[in-house]
C-alpha cells in the first residue's frame, strides 16, 4: 500500500505540473525553468514540439540520475520522464484553442502553484520529474544542497536563456512563479512531518509531566533551569507534539496552572523515537543492548 500511494503521488504530482506549465505558462507566454524552458529555448529556435524537446532532455538527465543516485530512484524517475511529456502534450491539445485566463497575473498565480504543488509531491517521495531537477537532486543527496535553492539557481539559468526571446514583462511573471513555486515546494516537502515543540516553566512541573506521560502518551524530557529574579532552581518541561494535539495540550497545562509559561515551536520533522522510529522497536534496541552490556 506505500508503495502503491508513492505512485499515485509522483502520476498526481507530474499531471499537476503539466497542467500548470501547459494550462497556465505556456499560453501566456511566460518563461520558464527547469526541462520546460529547455524545451522553449528548443522550439524557438530548432521548431522541435516542446513535449518531444522535454522527452529528450528527460531522458538524458535520466541516465545522469541512474549514475548518481541508483536504480530506485531511476525507476521513480523513468515513469516521470514519459509520463510528464505524454501530459504536457494532452494538456497542450487541451490548451489550443484558447487560455483559461485572460488575466495574466492570475494564470501566474496559478502556474506557480500548480508547478510548485506538483514538484513537492514528486520531490516529497524522492523522486523527480526528469529534466534538470535531476543535478538539484543529485546535489541535494551528496551534499545536502537546499532544494529551494538549488531549484532557484538551475531555473534562473534556463531564464537567462529566454531573456531575448520574450517580453520584459513575460520574463517578470515567470521569475514570480519560480520563487511562488519554490516556496510551495518548500513547504509541500515537508507536509506530515511537522510538530511543535513545546518548553513549559511552572512550579507545577511535575503535575504536567505526569499527565503529559501518562494521560497523553507523550515523551517529555526535564530541563534543569534557575529562577531568574531569585535564581532559584527548577525544572522546565521540554514535549515534541503533533500538531492535532497542540489546543488538546496547552489547554491541559493551563488548566494545571494557568499562570504557566509556554513556548511553541514549529518544527519541520522529527527523527527519532516515537516518530521515525516506533516506540516498540526502540524499546527492544534499548532492551538487547543493555543485556549486551
Amino acid at each position: 500500500m506505500k508503495q502503491i500511494k508513492s505512485l499515485f503521488l509522483i502520476l498526481l504530482g507530474n499531471i499537476l505540473l503539466a497542467a500548470g506549465v501547459s494550462l497556465f505558462l505556456i499560453p501566456c507566454g511566460f518563461v520558464s525553468g527547469g526541462a520546460t524552458g529547455m524545451g522553449i529555448i528548443a522550439e524557438h529556435f530548432l521548431g522541435i514540439p516542446i513535449s518531444l524537446a522535454v522527452l529528450t532532455f528527460n531522458a538524458f538527465f535520466f541516465l545522469t540520475g541512474l549514475l548518481f543516485l541508483g536504480k530506485r530512484f531511476a525507476a521513480t524517475t523513468l515513469m516521470s520522464t514519459f509520463f510528464y511529456p505524454f501530459c504536457l502534450e494532452v494538456f497542450s491539445r487541451m490548451a489550443e484553442p484558447a487560455t483559461l485566463t485572460e488575466d495574466t497575473l492570475l494564470a501566474a498565480l496559478y502556474a506557480g502553484l500548480l508547478c510548485g504543488v506538483g514538484l513537492g509531491l514528486v520531490f516529497k517521495e524522492g523522486a523527480s520529474t526528469g529534466g534538470t531537477d535531476i543535478p538539484v537532486m543529485i546535489l541535494h543527496r551528496k551534499k545536502g544542497f537546499s532544494l529551494e535553492t538549488g531549484l532557484y539557481i538551475s531555473d534562473g539559468l534556463v531564464i537567462l536563456g529566454q531573456v531575448f526571446l520574450v517580453r520584459p514583462m513575460e520574463i517578470l511573471y515567470g521569475l514570480l512563479i519560480m520563487i511562488l513555486s519554490s516556496f510551495v515546494i518548500g513547504r509541500i516537502e515537508f507536509i506530515g512531518n511537522s510538530q511543535f515543540q513545546l518548553l513549559i516553566i511552572s512550579p507545577s512541573y511535575e503535575q504536567i509531566r505526569e499527565k503529559l506521560l501518562h494521560s497523553l502518551d507523550m515523551g517529555v524530557t526535564l530541563l534543569n533551569i534557575e529562577n531568574g529574579l531569585k535564581a532559584t532552581p527548577s525544572q522546565a518541561v521540554l514535549t515534541v507534539i503533533p500538531r492535532r494535539k497542540l489546543n488538546e495540550i496547552t489547554n491541559l497545562i493551563q488548566e494545571i496552572d494557568p499562570a504557566a509559561f509556554i513556548t511553541i515551536h514549529e518544527i519541520k520533522e522529527v527523527k527519532g523515537r516515537g516518530f521515525s522510529l516506533a516506540r516498540e522497536y526502540a524499546e527492544k534496541e534499548n532492551l538487547s543492548s543493555q543485556k549486551t552490556n
